[in-house]
């Protein structure tokens, strides 16, 4: 498997892989939030926690590596991105594109140009999103 495609498999798989990250960082957020509220009405009461303080460590630790395993992993987008610019450096290393010269180059940069164009339009859309639910709340 070349690099490009091992980059394209892995868009897929960072996809996947993220949507877990939340998922669980949510559920151990949630697991962290229930203990903590039974620790504190059981000392309330004075009466003893019903588990140990371990578990409410180990699930502390989890929620954390859940959520930074969500902040690491890159966006679909992102390996897209990184893909192209691979590909872009592969066709510029070719014979062909040391025989072509100046056209190969302005062909690069037309690639660049559509890549961060993309990459723009796609940051833009996810602000006029954020914009559009923020204003539908008020």
């Amino acid at each position: 498997m070349t690099k490009l495609s091992l980059l394209i498999y892995l868009a897929d798989v960072a996809s996947t892989a993220n949507g877990w990250a939340i998922g669980f960082g949510v559920a151990f957020g949630i697991a962290l939030l229930a203990l903590f509220i039974i620790a504190m009405a059981a000392s309330d009461s004075g009466n003893k926690v019903p588990y140990g303080k371990r578990t409410l460590f180990v699930t502390a630790i989890l929620f954390m590596i859940s959520i930074g395993a969500s902040v690491l992993v890159p966006s679909q987008k992102t390996v897209y991105l990184i893909a192209g610019v691979e590909a872009a450096k592969e066709l510029s290393n070719t014979e062909i594109a040391k025989e072509a010269g100046s056209e190969a180059i302005s062909v690069m940069k037309d690639v660049t140009k559509i890549i961060h164009g993309y990459a723009k339009k796609s940051s833009d859309e996810n602000r006029e999103k954020r914009s559009n639910r923020h204003n539908d709340e008020d």
